[in-house]
C-alpha cells in the first residue's frame, strides 16, 4: 500500500515555547507532515506537560498529561536549556536546518536570548519567523504577559460567550468555556501566514518575520 503523499512534507519547522498559542501551529502543521521539533526545556517543561488535566490515571507526570498529547501530537521532542551558552549554540544550529521557526516567547525574549529574528536570518537567509505572543511585539501591551483567557476578555469575546441576559447581538456566538475560543481561533489564524510567507521568499530568497496583531 502505497502512502498519501501529504501536503506540507519537507517543511521543517522548530518551535519554541508551549502551552497553546505556539504549539497549535506547530501541530497543524505536524499533521499535514511538517518535520516539526518542539523544544522545552528539562529544568522548565512545556507549562502543559505538568500544570494541565486530564493526567492518564489522575496521575502528574512528564508524559501523563492528555492535553499535551493534543497540542503535541506529530512532532519530535528535544531539551534544550537556553540559559546556557551551549543550549543557544544548538539552537542557533537547529535554526540554520530549519525553513520555519514558530515562537510564542514574551516580546523581546528571544532576542535576548540571541534567537532574535535578525540574528537568525544571519544564519539563515531564508528562515521565515511566526512570532506569536499574547500582546504582540509593539504596543503599550507587549511587556504584559499572559494566556489566551485575558486576551479573549480584553477582546470582548467573553462578553459574547456569557450566560447572563444581555441585549440580542447580530453575530451568532457559540457557547464555550471563556479562553478555549481564543486559543483555538488563535492557533487557526496563525497557521496561514507561515505557508504564506514561505511560498514568498522564493524568488528572492530572503529572510521573514510573521508578526500577527495581538
Amino acid at each position: 500500500m502505497t502512502a498519501v503523499a501529504q501536503a506540507l512534507a519537507g517543511l521543517k519547522v522548530l518551535e519554541f515555547g508551549g502551552y497553546a498559542a505556539g504549539p497549535h501551529i506547530g501541530k497543524v502543521l505536524a499533521n499535514f507532515g511538517a518535520s516539526t521539533i518542539h523544544m522545552e526545556s528539562r529544568e522548565r517543561p512545556d507549562g502543559f506537560r505538568i500544570q494541565y488535566p486530564p493526567f492518564k490515571d489522575n496521575r502528574h507526570g512528564y508524559n501523563r498529561s492528555g492535553c499535551f498529547a493534543f497540542f503535541n501530537d506529530s512532532k519530535y521532542s528535544v531539551t534544550v536549556d537556553l540559559k546556557k551558552p551551549a543550549g543557544v549554540a544548538l539552537a542557533r544550529r537547529m535554526a540554520q536546518w530549519c525553513d520555519l521557526i514558530v515562537e510564542n516567547m514574551r516580546a523581546g525574549v528571544m532576542e535576548r536570548l540571541g534567537l532574535g529574528f535578525a540574528a537568525l536570518a544571519e544564519l539563515n537567509p531564508r528562515l521565515v519567523m511566526l512570532s506569536t505572543c499574547n500582546m504582540g511585539q509593539t504596543g503599550p501591551r507587549a511587556d504584559q504577559p499572559g494566556f489566551g483567557s485575558q486576551l479573549s476578555a480584553l477582546a470582548g469575546m467573553c462578553e459574547l460567550t456569557e450566560d447572563r441576559p444581555r441585549r440580542a447581538h447580530r453575530s451568532v456566538a457559540i457557547r464555550m468555556r471563556p479562553g478555549v475560543h481564543g486559543r483555538g481561533a488563535s492557533g487557526f489564524f496563525r497557521q496561514r501566514p507561515p505557508p504564506r510567507a514561505l511560498r514568498q521568499r522564493r524568488p528572492p530568497r530572503r529572510a521573514a518575520r510573521c508578526v500577527p496583531m495581538p
